[in-house]
């Protein structure tokens, strides 16, 4: 049986789920060592060295000890609540990850595929494109709030649920910031697709327009540069939104011990981050 462009089709799609899969999970551990060995620059210290070249390898073994982590629910706990949590967290940001191209138009010149000539073809890196980008994305990762709560509720410890009542609020706070830190750029290049944004930024010189009169700066046309004050509030945002320091009050380790993940251990607290 000779397979036509439909199964030509949905080889390319099941290609690209697979490679943004493995994309998503390699690039978590990648920023997690990053991370590590950044704040230990920082505080003088020699950071994750052991394992592998620079310690790059740690990774790993934090992956094989994660796994064999003994699964146990909490003597307070929900059981919905606390096993759905971590699976909650991953679906907002691996379909949030899926909507943005990692590449531009490939374009493929016609070929044989079992013996039927097909294409051209053009496709993007891309899980799927739904034209409404950013809003998408800031749509969808903000539903990530609610895996906060069910981590916290289900649980069933004090601590985890003040984290988690911290975690929310904090994110619905800064969530204002970073969509309004968009909307200049949104202006700039009057599109909520992803490929028209990045386009518009390609081999154009930086133009200000000042009481009518046009000047050219010799910088490219990034969005960094028409909007530096939006991009300054959207760095500080995207910090807050993760908890990281100075905004980790949903974690701090002095009061609530990790926050509502304190009950989770393993590859379902993995899972949250």
């Amino acid at each position: 049986m000779r397979m036509g462009k439909d199964a030509f089709e949905i080889t390319v799609n099941v290609v690209k789920m697979f490679v943004l899969f493995v994309g998503m999970v390699s690039v978590v551990p990648f920023l997690v060592w990053v991370e590590r060995r950044g704040s230990a620059f920082i505080q003088n210290r020699l950071g994750p060295n052991r394992v592998g070249p620079m310690g790059l390898m740690q990774l790993a073994a934090d992956a094989v000890k994660f796994f064999f982590k003994e699964e146990f629910l909490p003597a307070k706990g929900v059981k919905f609540m606390y096993y759905g949590a971590p699976v909650a967290a991953l679906i907002p940001g691996a379909l949030a990850f899926a909507s943005i191209p990692l590449s531009i138009p490939i374009a493929l010149s016609p070929f044989e595929f079992f013996g039927r000539t097909l294409g051209p073809y053009t496709f993007l890196v891309q899980g799927y494109d739904l034209g409404i980008g950013i809003v998408f994305v800031l749509g969808i990762s903000s539903l990530g709030t609610y895996s906060i709560l069910m981590a916290g509720w289900g649980s069933g410890n004090k601590f985890a649920l003040l984290g988690a009542l911290r975690a929310s609020a904090q994110a619905i706070s800064y969530e204002l910031a970073l969509s309004l830190s968009l909307v200049g750029i949104l202006m700039i290049f009057g599109s909520f697709h992803f490929t028209d944004i990045v386009r518009s930024q390609i081999g154009t010189p930086l133009t200000y327009s000042i009481l009518g009169h046009s000047m050219s700066l010799p910088l490219p046309a990034w969005g960094v540069f028409y909007q530096p004050l939006g991009a300054l509030i959207f760095f500080a945002a995207t910090f807050a939104e993760a908890n990281r320091l100075p905004f980790d009050l949903a974690e701090a380790e002095a009061e609530l011990v990790a926050g509502f993940h304190t009950e989770y251990g393993g590859l379902k607290m993995n899972l949250f981050f």
